[in-house]
Parts: C-alpha cells; sequence; structure tokens
C-alpha cells in the first residue's frame, strides 16, 4: 500500500516537470545499477578467493618426475637425442611455512641474603600456536606463510653424447642452471 502512495507521488512529479521527473528517474536507475554492481562484484570476489584457496599439492614422486620430464627436454634439445635419460633424486621432500603466534613468558628470582644477592634464576616459558583463519563456510584453517620446495640431491643424465666433452659440458651447465644445483650433484654418463 505504502509503495503505491510512493508511486503515486512519483507519477504526479513526473507530470508537473518533465525535467525534474527525467532526473529522479535517472537517480533511481543509478541506484538500481550500484545495486546490481555491488551483487556482481560480490561473486566475482568469492570465485577469487575460492581460485587462491585451492592447491595444488604434489607427492614427492610426482614432483621428481616432473623436474625429470623438463630437463629430458632440455638435454634432447640440446643434444638432438630422442630417448636420453634422466634421474632426478630429492634429498627433502619441502614443507609448508604456517603463521604461529608465539607468547614468551620469562620469571626471574632473586634470592638475598643479608642484604646481599646470592643467586638468580631465571625460568623462559614459551608458547606456539598457530594462527587459524575461518572461511565463509566455517572451515578453519592455518595461515600458510611460505612454502619451501624439496632440495635436489643428485641428478644423473644418460646421454650417448656424454663422451664429448663439449656436449657433457653443455648438458652440465644446462641441468645446472634449470636444476638449481652445483656441478658436482649432476652425473652425465655415456648410454651403452
Amino acid at each position: 500500500m505504502e509503495v503505491k502512495k510512493q508511486m503515486g507521488k512519483l507519477t504526479e512529479l513526473l507530470k508537473k516537470d518533465k525535467l525534474r521527473g527525467a532526473i529522479i528517474v535517472m537517480g533511481l536507475l543509478g541506484i538500481v545499477l550500484i545495486y546490481l554492481s555491488t551483487l556482481l562484484s560480490s561473486d566475482k570476489k568469492v570465485d577469487k578467493e575460492k581460485k587462491t584457496d585451492t592447491e595444488v599439492v604434489f607427492t614427492a614422486e610426482e614432483y621428481e618426475q616432473k623436474l625429470e620430464a623438463k630437463l629430458l627436454r632440455i638435454v634432447s634439445a640440446i643434444t638432438g637425442e630422442e630417448n636420453p635419460t634422466v634421474m632426478i633424486t630429492l634429498e627433502t621432500m619441502g614443507e609448508a611455512v604456517y603463521a604461529v603466534d608465539e607468547k614468551h613468558k620469562l620469571d626471574e628470582t632473586e634470592q638475598y641474603d643479608g642484604g646481599q644477592r646470592t643467586q638468580t634464576e631465571s625460568k623462559e616459558e614459551k608458547e606456539s600456536v598457530y594462527v587459524i583463519t575461518k572461511d565463509a563456510q566455517g572451515n578453519q584453517q592455518a595461515i600458510k606463510v611460505s612454502e619451501i620446495q624439496p632440495k635436489i640431491k643428485g641428478v644423473v643424465i644418460v646421454s650417448k653424447y656424454a663422451n664429448d666433452v663439449f656436449m657433457q659440458e653443455k648438458i652440465i651447465g644446462a641441468a645446472k642452471t634449470a636444476m638449481n644445483v652445483s656441478s658436482s650433484k649432476i652425473c652425465v654418463v655415456n648410454a651403452k
């Protein structure tokens, strides 16, 4: 009922002064557009949050295989071989580092004998708690600060060009750069 009264007043204003009516209509349309844009942008924010919350997690074996496949393509491009063999071993598995709230408490106790300090005791307590957040669905999750990639222990490359010193140097240089390891961790051997 109230809405009908308001609409009736609006139509009266529109009839009295066309310019005023046009301004009112454009203002109402602006308000509606602003409201619609907030609805659309909130949907996009939820989509972005969903995309950033998903993680791609690899096992150590899958990580090794991906690195081996990349290095295999590089060795094949350098030597022109169709089937060189590449093996990578990992030293560590990698780990995630999470935000931690640390509380430190230090208690010092001094003992006096005849006005002179005779002994001081210190007791330190540490408490660490992971920082937890809740998402829109109420799921709790620790805040990941960084991720430490697995370290490469060694690289073995089997190539029919391993006896060619110039080619071996190119292979070692490429593997060293691509895998970010020292040349002492790379072994290039000749294929039979």
